[in-house]
């Protein structure tokens, strides 16, 4: 059974090329183990061979854990803000009839002709918690 058995494409483009071969951009999986099991190299020192078909796999593993640790770390970033905006947008969104629930008051002086003024306004808007403490009243 040859070492190059159930390798991926990539892996073996990249072991063809470290043992000095060029590989064309249309070369099937078939043509590249070929030209791998042609070359000198495999033929005479196959131990030298497994140890690079070794190194190429595992590099290309770590790699791509490593991309899918970056692309899960991304992922989990993205997910972080998505809550954060929603939780912005939460606290800005008002609730329905917040903007006109308050509180008003006027201070009124009859003037000398009998009619009333206003002399001072004041108001103020209900938190949430003070609209359920108003409405429990």
């Amino acid at each position: 059974m040859s070492i190059l058995n159930n390798l991926k494409k990539i892996d073996l483009k990249l072991i063809a090329e470290e043992l000095g071969e060029t590989v064309p951009d249309n070369s099937t999986i078939c043509d590249i183990k070929q030209l791998i099991e042609n070359t000198d190299l495999f033929k005479t020192v196959q131990d030298f061979v497994c140890g690079v078909v070794k190194s190429i796999v595992e590099d290309r593993t770590i790699q791509e854990s490593n991309n899918q640790s970056a692309l899960d770390m991304e992922k989990i970033k993205l997910a972080q803000l998505e809550k954060e905006i929603e939780l912005q947008r939460l606290k800005n969104q008002s609730l329905p009839g917040e903007r006109t629930n308050g509180f008003g008051a006027v201070l009124l002086k009859r003037s000398d002709d009998g009619q009333l003024h206003p002399i001072h306004y004041m108001s103020k808007k209900t938190s949430l918690q003070e609209k359920l403490s108003i409405y429990e009243l």
